[in-house]
């Protein structure tokens, strides 16, 4: 059975049910609901931590990202990475068991997953930029994980875009920024830290109600970022039922409408030529 994973916003989301719980940190996380402190990290007792450090580590910032990372290591929590520098290091450290890899859209294809697994021997996130029937093929040989629901980061730099346009523009920006193309309707969130720059999907992909073509994930991940809190619950009470088979596609899609959320199909059925 799928384990569950899921964000949380506020020490307070630790009583929801789910297998592991992520965290944005102060340091080294490009994008999180929340960013807590060591301090806050530290008091955490008897839950299954993973601390998110999802930001691209610059050439720089290596020698007191891993001094950071040492300290976390003394916590005993675990950790979902983007940067494969880091995640190298951390696998010198403490048992594969006890990391993940998130390279978010990356891995596309059964090999990539192979390879990638062979190379570093831990789970690994598989894109959803896939149709459903690829996504199984995928995940068929296991050690994969599935963004089971939240916002999709479609584009991502450690460089300041916003801070660098506002410079180059003579301009002041207002915090809640969003992205439209001049041929599209959709308007993509951005947000901007310290850590860089990222750009998330118009709206949250959901894969509640498409369980049975990927199932065979060794973790599935619901994510807060983004979304509103009260969604969010919802959305964990439906993924664990979801996983029970508790809950069927026809549930899951009549408590949507119950909700007012409508579920889109991204690329669920948009196969292409040049993908085999």
């Amino acid at each position: 059975m799928s384990k569950l994973l899921i964000s949380i916003s506020s020490l307070d989301d630790l009583s929801l049910k789910a297998d592991g719980y992520v965290l944005g940190y102060e340091k080294y996380t490009l994008f999180a609901s929340s960013y807590f402190s060591y301090e806050e990290v530290k008091s955490i007792k008897d839950k299954n931590i993973y601390i998110l450090l999802n930001a691209l580590i610059h050439e720089k910032d290596i020698d007191d990202a891993l001094k950071e990372v040492d300290r976390l290591i003394e916590l005993g929590v675990n950790f979902i990475v983007q940067d494969f520098g880091l995640l190298t290091y951390l696998l010198s450290k403490v048992s594969h068991d006890k990391v993940l890899f998130f390279p978010y859209t990356y891995i596309c294809n059964v090999d990539e997953l192979e390879a990638y697994y062979e190379r570093c021997g831990v789970s690994i996130n598989i894109s959803n930029e896939l149709t459903l029937e690829e996504m199984k093929e995928v995940l068929s040989k296991g050690h994969g994980i599935v963004n089971f629901f939240g916002y999709t980061p479609i584009y991502q730099s450690y460089r300041k875009i916003v801070s660098l346009f506002e410079e180059h523009k003579e301009l002041s920006l207002p915090n809640k920024l969003s992205l439209k193309e001049n041929t599209r309707e959709d308007k993509c969130p951005i947000f901007e830290n310290e850590y860089g720059t990222v750009i998330l999907r118009s709206y949250p992909s959901s894969y509640l109600e498409d369980y049975e073509y990927i199932k065979g994930a060794e973790y599935l991940f619901v994510d807060s970022f983004n979304l509103e809190h009260d969604l969010f619950i919802k959305i964990v009470e439906m993924a664990s039922l979801v996983i029970e088979n508790k809950l069927s596609r026809e549930e899951v899609l009549k408590k949507y409408d119950e909700m007012g959320f409508v579920s889109h199909n991204g690329f669920k059925y948009k196969g292409t030529v040049l993908r085999k």
